[in-house]
């Protein structure tokens, strides 16, 4: 409480001062930059301790809202320390984001949702925010084979509060409803960073791996991908990877957030914690739709989420920004 940056920001801050600052004002003296792009939203912090030239423009590109994220996540919190906790790191996220937008020659957001609520927040302009979809590379998150021996996986960094209560949610909440029609099932919660207190859920039907080595060694033995948010903003990479690896999605809203998916058809969209029990059992009970889903979630991301694709919606962007 008092703090001037949300918590999560503070240790960013610091070591960025510590080990990257030196390097990057290097690289400054040496060479004029026309941009300097900020990504992700945490690094806005480091603005105020750079001396950057009149003539370079800063790019903010976002793949959250603050806003949004944290005003979702202290909705989700059940104890009263818990809600004291987030109503003042919401409050500083807000007071950062404004802060952080208005030091921004531009923002780039991951959907033209996120465009409007930048717009309508921080008040700027159509031509000062441009939306760039998320992007994948298709070619390293390739189609894989369709899993058979009830898999479940979800993907993320654990140490970002909306993952590590997801990974709470699905294995307190539906794990159980899904594991009484399929006990042979196992899920895994593959990423770095989780808490003592998520590989405290480990049991002989759940692992929890922490850090590894290439994660698309679990998607490709994923039977199903489940990504069940409660909350969080922007698009989610974890949904596009698993999508461009043609396996079938199960989330929330929040997780197919932002994205022009159809439900039922190229993901699946459930909202309670039965609704995602029973996708997923259907699912299992149906392998020829667990292929029909998986191959139009590749379709969909070779139509729209593609790097060759999204990029070139840049270049005219900042070209435009230049002569601002």
């Amino acid at each position: 409480p008092g703090q001037k940056l949300p918590a999560e920001l503070l240790g960013f801050r610091n070591e960025f001062n510590r080990y990257i600052r030196r390097f990057f004002e290097h690289c400054a003296r040496r060479k004029k930059y026309d941009y300097v792009f900020i990504s992700p939203q945490v690094n806005p912090a480091i603005i105020e301790d750079l001396a950057l030239p009149d003539q370079t423009k800063v790019i903010w590109a976002m793949y959250d809202v603050e806003k949004v994220r944290h005003k979702r996540l202290l909705e989700t919190k059940k104890t009263r320390v818990d809600r004291w906790f987030y109503r003042f790191e919401a409050a500083a996220a807000c007071r950062f984001e404004k802060a952080a937008a208005a030091k921004s020659d531009g923002i780039i957001v991951v959907s033209d949702l996120d465009r409007r609520r930048f717009a309508k927040y921080y008040n700027r302009s159509d031509c000062e925010v441009l939306s760039v979809e998320n992007g994948v590379d298709v070619d390293y998150f390739y189609a894989m084979q369709a899993g058979t021996d009830y898999k479940i996986v979800f993907v993320g960094n654990m140490g970002y509060a909306s993952n590590a209560q997801a990974v709470r949610y699905f294995v307190k909440k539906v794990y159980p409803l899904i594991v009484k029609k399929y006990p042979q099932t196992h899920f895994y919660a593959v990423g770095a960073n989780a808490s003592q207190e998520l590989k405290s859920l480990e049991t002989d039907h759940v692992t929890v791996t922490g850090m590894v080595s290439d994660v698309r060694d679990y998607l490709k033995m994923a039977h199903i991908v489940c990504v069940p948010l409660l909350a969080g903003s922007g698009t989610k990479y974890k949904v596009l990877e698993a999508m461009a690896c043609e396996k079938p999605v199960v989330t929330t809203s929040i997780g197919a957030e932002g994205l022009m998916v159809s439900d039922g058809k190229n993901i699946v969209i459930a909202d309670t914690a039965q609704e995602m029990a029973d996708n997923v059992i259907r699912l299992f009970e149906h392998p020829n739709r667990c292929l029909e889903i998986g191959k139009k979630a590749r379709e969909f991301i070779l139509a729209n989420h593609d790097w060759n694709a999204v990029l070139p919606k840049i270049d005219a962007w900042v070209e435009n920004l230049c002569c601002h």
